[in-house]
């Protein structure tokens, strides 16, 4: 193994899934200018990680349990005025991505990427500099462009910037999920009800059995990711209206000036005793 460099780069690594860690753990060791000094499996434990061990960069997945990339790389940095996140995901869409770069990172991977490029963004973005893989930057390049056009027409933008669409955005399924029919009948016998209550542990593939679900129905279906930073009244309405109107998109017309009334009048926070 090559030995370290005393101005090594110290990396965290943000992914749920522990033998994807463990793989960019290897790859980076063989670099003697980078040292992975810690792991985390989801949002919440790479802030505390970033807090404690105050890495120069944290490789960040976007779609994590407990806390998403985006919530947990706007608090990373704010925290930190060294830090640089470096996103590394299998979203390709470009409100992700947008999202993510919004939120404050340095630079945009995909999973798919050459492992060559992990390396080069890290020393990218080091460098002060923003790094887009290749399969990236031409969709960056067309959302761009399309900006350019919608300000010259004097047209208001299609996209919320309130609102962080990778909420919305359900988790994609992959061809090597193991169906849970067992699980899935009580799902399609719930649909006669108000409400169906999906409850166990983190890990135990709740995200991915609804995205399933929902992909292979024949029933509208919205998706909405909260987390302990959506526990205001206002910005629940505002997201379960997005979501909504996803599916709808003309309903719900008169929620948002209802919430900004509520709101207006007395600020509450969700779980919270009046």
């Amino acid at each position: 193994m090559p030995k370290r460099e005393q101005t090594a780069t110290t990396v965290l690594l943000a992914d749920d899934h522990a033998v994807q860690r463990n793989w960019l753990a290897a790859l980076l060791s063989e670099e003697a200018d980078i040292d992975v000094v810690g792991g985390a499996g989801d949002g919440a434990a790479a802030i505390a990680q970033a807090r404690a061990l105050q890495p120069d960069v944290v490789v960040m997945d976007v779609t994590m349990p407990e806390l998403d990339g985006i919530a947990a790389t706007r608090q990373i940095l704010a925290e930190s005025s060294h830090c640089k996140v470096l996103a590394l995901s299998n979203h390709a869409t470009m409100h992700v991505v947008d999202d993510m770069l919004g939120a404050g990172a340095a630079g945009y991977l995909l999973k798919k990427s050459a492992a060559n490029e992990l390396v080069a963004g890290i020393r990218t973005v080091m460098r002060g500099k923003t790094y887009l893989c290749r399969e990236i930057t031409p969709t960056v390049v067309s959302a761009y462009v399309e900006g350019i056009s919608d300000e010259g027409s004097g047209e208001a933008p299609a996209t919320d910037v309130g609102i962080l669409r990778s909420k919305l955005t359900r988790p994609p399924t992959t061809s090597d999920l193991v169906p849970r029919t067992r699980l899935l009948k009580p799902l399609d016998a719930g649909l006669v009800r108000p409400l169906t209550l999906v409850s166990a542990p983190v890990g135990y593939g709740k995200s991915a059995m609804l995205s399933s679900w929902l992909e292979s129905g024949y029933w509208p279906g919205a998706w909405l990711s909260l987390d302990e930073g959506d526990s205001d009244l206002r910005g629940f309405v505002q997201y379960a209206v997005a979501a909504v109107q996803s599916a709808f998109p003309d309903a719900c017309q008169g929620t948002l000036s209802l919430g900004d009334g509520a709101a207006a009048a007395a600020p509450v926070r969700l779980g919270t005793e009046p």
